[in-house]
């Protein structure tokens, strides 16, 4: 597979579940229209652990184009370590870009839909 190739599957991929996230987001701001900040966080860990958890699965399943593998790794571990922002910090920043440090790498990759 190219790397034109890989990115063109991987952010299709990271677009199906942006709008699942998206979606479920809405839903969560119509029950909660003005949560506080723990429930919000709250709100964005339910939505955004289990998707990413399952895109990070489906990202390992692509084949890397070849002579990136660890390169690709990497970034997929990018996305685990930001993920684990959102899992072990109760009170993670929820305005701005509080991922800003792991979206760089992907972005510059290609990778813009797998950006958080």
């Amino acid at each position: 597979m190219t790397k034109a190739q890989f990115v063109k599957e991987a952010n299709a991929l990271c677009s199906k579940y942006n709008e699942q996230m998206t979606k479920a987001f809405v839903e969560f701001s119509k029950e909660n229209p003005s949560p506080s900040p723990a429930e919000a966080a709250e709100g964005i860990r339910a939505v955004t652990v289990p998707a990413t958890k399952q895109e990070i699965e489906d990202l390992r399943q692509l084949t890397p184009p070849s002579g990136e593998e660890e390169k690709v790794e990497a970034l997929i571990e990018r996305r685990e370590e930001a993920l684990e922002k959102i899992e072990e910090e109760p009170n993670f920043k929820t305005s701005g870009d509080p991922f800003e440090e792991f979206n760089q790498p992907l972005t510059d990759y290609g990778l813009t839909e797998c950006a958080f």
